[in-house]
């Protein structure tokens, strides 16, 4: 009986050692999440502006050659 109860309190604590383990992995991995998701926010954010300043430039670039092209 005294043997089961060990092995059992062993089973127990392996088990809980376990689960603590799993829980420091699980914030970790949040935490490595929640970064990830701030630079793909920030690199989204920097290629729109990018892509708007890229679109600024051709319109401007369309204008100029119209306007070179009427003046010829």
């Amino acid at each position: 009986m005294v043997a089961s109860h060990q092995k059992q309190m062993l089973a127990w604590e392996r088990d809980r050692q376990r689960l603590l383990t799993l829980e420091q992995k699980c914030t970790r991995l949040q935490g490595e999440v929640k970064n990830r998701n701030d630079q793909v926010r920030s690199l989204t954010t920097r290629l729109k502006v990018i892509q708007s300043q890229d679109q600024s430039k051709s319109c401007a670039l369309q204008t100029n050659s119209e306007t070179v092209g009427t003046t010829l």
